[in-house]
C-alpha cells in the first residue's frame, strides 16, 4: 500500500512524529489545553489519539504549518548541547553574522530536524529509544544543503553575494594585519613599507560595490 503521500512517515511541514512531539502539541496546542483551561488553538483536536488530524482535521491547512512553528521553536530553537557547548541560537548569528556561508551549520541544523542533535548519530541513541530516530547518519544531507543554498539564492541572500559578504566581514575583522603583512610595497633597496597605492579601505569598497550591484 503507498501511504507515502497520506503523511504516514510524519506530519506536517516537519513531519512531526513520535509521544513526546505531538504530546507537546496536544499539551499547548490542542485539546489537553482546552481541557485544563488554557487557551487552545485547536480546542476539540487530541493529536495524542489522532495525530492525522495534522492532515486529514478541517483546520489541516493551517494546523500543518501551525504544529511545525510550534515544534521549531520547542525543539530546533530551543536545542542546546551542554557536553559540546553547541547552541542553536549563538550559532544562528555566527551563521548571520559569517554573511551565510557557512554550510556546516545547516548539516547541523538538519541533523538537530531528522535525529534531535546537531552531530548524528546521537549519544545514547537506540532503536528502543523514539523509534530509533538518534541512530544512523543523516539522510541525504546532499540534497538538503542544495535546496537551502537554493533558497537562499532565490531571496537573494546567499549564493556570490553572500560570499563577498563573508570576504568582506573576514578582511575587516584582520585591517592590522592586512595593513602590516599583506599590504606592503618594497623600495628598490629591498625595504618593506606600507602601501599607499594599495589601501584595505579602497579593497572592501570595491568589494562591497561588487556585493550591491554585481
Amino acid at each position: 500500500t503507498d501511504v507515502e503521500g497520506c503523511c504516514w512517515w510524519g506530519r506536517g511541514a516537519l513531519h512531526t512524529r513520535g509521544i513526546c512531539n505531538l504530546g507537546k502539541i496536544n499539551y499547548y496546542l490542542g485539546k489537553k489545553a482546552s481541557d485544563d483551561g488554557r487557551v487552545s488553538r485547536y480546542p476539540d483536536t487530541d493529536f495524542c489519539s489522532f495525530p492525522e488530524a495534522i492532515c486529514a482535521a478541517p483546520e489541516s491547512r493551517e494546523m500543518r504549518w501551525i504544529t511545525s512553528f510550534f515544534e521549531w521553536t520547542e525543539r530546533v530553537q530551543s536545542y542546546n548541547d551542554p557536553k559540546t557547548g553547541w547552541n542553536y541560537m549563538r550559532k544562528l548569528k555566527e551563521f548571520v553574522d559569517g554573511g551565510l556561508v557557512d554550510f556546516d551549520f545547516l548539516g547541523a541544523v538538519s541533523g538537530i530536524v531528522t535525529k534531535d542533535c546537531h552531530d548524528a548519530p546521537c549519544d545514547g541513541a537506540t532503536m528502543g529509544i523514539d523509534g530509533g530516530r538518534g541512530t544512523g547518519a543523516m539522510s541525504d544531507a546532499e540534497g538538503r544543503l542544495k535546496n537551502f543554498q537554493q533558497v537562499l539564492i532565490v531571496l537573494d541572500v546567499g549564493g556570490e553575494n553572500a560570499m563577498i559578504r563573508a570576504l568582506i566581514k573576514y578582511f575587516t575583522d584582520r585591517t592590522d594585519i592586512m595593513n602590516s603583512q599583506v599590504l606592503r610595497s618594497q623600495t628598490p633597496q629591498g625595504q618593506m613599507y606600507p602601501s599607499y597605492r594599495y589601501q584595505l579601505a579602497d579593497f572592501l569598497s570595491a568589494l562591497t560595490h561588487m556585493a550591491e550591484k554585481g
